[in-house]
C-alpha cells in the first residue's frame, strides 16, 4: 500500500467540494475500497437501463460511468505529471464533449465496469509506486492552483459525488 497522502492544505477552487466529501484520513484506502461497491451498483442494473437518463439532456447511467473512467485517467495523468516535475499548466477537459464522443451508450455495461476496475487498479499502482514526494507541490489545473496531494482526494470525492447522484436519481 502507499504511504499516507496528506489532505491538501490550500483550497483547490472548483475541485474543493470533491475533497471535502472525504472524511477518512487515508485516501489511498478509500480509493482501494470504494470502487467495488460502486461497480456492484452498476453490475446490478439490467443492460436495458444503462442508457436511461433521468431527464432530457442529462447523461445516461453508462455515460456517467464513462465520465468516471475518463476523469480518473485524466487526474492520474495530472498526478504523474506533477510527481515527475512536468512543466507548465495542465488544461481542463471538456467533460460534456468527452462524454458525447465516448460512445459509452454503445458499449456493454459489463465492459465499462471492467474498464473502470482496470483504471482504478492502475491508479492504485501509480500511487503505490510513487517515491517520497513533496505532496504540497502545486500546478495550475483548469485555472486553479492545485496541490499534488489533492489529486487522490479529488478522485475519491468525484466518484462519491456521482455515485450519490446515481443512487438518488436512478434508485
Amino acid at each position: 500500500m502507499t504511504r499516507p497522502i496528506p489532505k491538501p492544505l490550500s483550497p483547490a477552487g472548483y475541485f474543493q467540494p470533491y475533497i471535502d466529501r472525504i472524511a477518512e484520513s487515508d485516501v489511498a484506502l478509500v480509493l482501494a475500497q470504494q470502487i467495488e461497491p460502486s461497480l456492484a451498483w452498476f453490475a446490478k442494473l439490467p443492460e436495458t437501463r444503462a442508457t436511461h437518463r433521468y431527464a432530457p439532456g442529462k447523461w445516461s447511467i453508462a455515460q456517467v460511468l464513462g465520465h468516471l473512467i475518463d476523469g480518473e485517467r485524466i487526474f492520474a495523468y495530472r498526478l504523474l505529471w506533477m510527481a515527475r516535475g512536468g512543466p507548465g499548466v495542465l488544461t481542463g477537459f471538456p467533460q460534456d464533449e468527452f462524454v458525447d464522443r465516448g460512445g459509452f451508450d454503445q458499449r456493454p455495461l459489463a465492459d465499462l465496469i471492467d474498464e473502470a476496475r482496470s483504471v482504478r487498479a492502475s491508479t492504485l499502482t501509480l500511487l503505490a509506486g510513487l517515491p517520497e514526494l513533496d505532496w504540497s507541490t502545486t500546478a495550475e489545473v483548469s485555472g486553479n492552483q492545485v496541490e499534488m496531494a489533492a489529486i487522490p482526494w479529488i478522485l475519491a470525492g468525484h466518484e462519491q459525488h456521482h455515485m450519490e447522484v446515481l443512487r438518488e436519481r436512478y434508485a
